[in-house]
């Protein structure tokens, strides 16, 4: 091999190594919020996505899932053992329960853009099932204006998620097939609520829609294909992708802060576990191994302290 030939293969070899470098550093940034089972319930906990760093948020002796960190970073909000919404501010523990009307229970929060407010669900069981989707806004000094209704019974919206622009609003809805059985599709509604268009339409269940920094795709678990996997859609196109193709339960996704991977819940290796997979390719790495079980990641942005 000529010199200037293996000068040019040594030139390939380094930049194909800090292509890698650079694609493993990008998911390695940031931190996983997730439920994650314990001896006797679920906390909140939270782990660098490389696997490292695993620390325990929460230790209420009820069970505390779906956090959801505000844009800035200042505060975690979750449902608490008593089906209400606390949030948690940085450096100011104990967490503190948002006031509301004490009417059904409440779940699936999730922040505005703007960190002004929230979305969430509030459930009923008495006299029948039913959920209405609610906004709460942030009012003076830490405090919150009254909740309105973004959509209420009698469809079934669940998993309410605000694009990044702000305006529009990303939800499930129950349908009943022609045996009576339950599924859910994904569909878009303006910031008043109504609806705009349904995106999904596959008699088959399309779950918890998460949104792409980009504010065009929607990462989202189905069972379209007779195993719940995680697909990818193109809001513009209507193009659907699927990601993956384990025949384990794989649900729950959330993107990285950059758009590049994707952290979600699988049970491929037993346990219902968080794995990571970029959104480019294949193969996906497990990222956490608690023994009780997790669920409901989000990935943020780390602030600097």
């Amino acid at each position: 091999m000529k010199r200037h030939q293996r000068r040019n293969l040594r030139f390939l070899c380094i930049l194909v190594l800090l292509l890698l470098a650079h694609g493993t550093a990008h998911a390695q940034s940031g931190r996983i919020l997730f439920a994650g089972r314990g001896e006797t319930s679920w906390d909140i906990w939270s782990i660098k996505p490389d696997g490292s760093d695993l620390r325990q948020l929460t230790n209420d002796p009820g069970d505390e899932r779906r956090p959801a960190m505000s844009p800035d970073g200042g505060e975690l909000v979750f449902v608490n053992s008593r089906r209400n919404l606390a949030v948690l501010q940085a450096g100011r523990p104990p967490a503190k329960e948002i006031p509301l009307p004490d009417i059904g229970y409440y779940d699936q929060p999730s922040w505005l853009p703007d960190g002004s407010g929230l979305v969430f669900v509030r459930y009923q069981v008495v006299p029948a099932d039913r959920s209405e989707i609610l906004l709460m806004k942030r009012g003076e000094e830490d405090g919150w204006l009254p909740p309105s209704r973004l959509a209420e019974p009698p469809a079934m919206r669940l998993f309410p998620a605000v694009s990044p622009d702000g305006r529009q609003l990303a939800f499930t809805e129950s349908f009943r097939n022609e045996s009576g059985q339950l599924y859910e599709e994904i569909g878009l509604a303006d910031m008043s609520g109504k609806v705009t268009r349904m995106l999904t339409d596959h008699k088959a269940d399309s779950l918890r829609p998460a949104w792409s920094p980009d504010g065009r795709r929607l990462l989202f678990s189905s069972d379209r294909e007779g195993n719940y996997d995680i697909w990818l859609l193109d809001t513009i196109s209507g193009v659907s992708t699927r990601l993956t193709a384990d025949p384990a339960y794989d649900g729950d996704p959330a993107w990285s802060p950059d758009g590049r991977a994707v952290v979600f819940v699988s049970g491929r290796s037993g346990e219902r576990q968080l794995w990571i997979q970029e959104i480019d390719a294949t193969e996906a790495r497990q990222c956490t191994r608690l023994e009780g079980g997790v669920m409901d990641p989000t990935w943020i942005m780390e602030k600097n302290k």
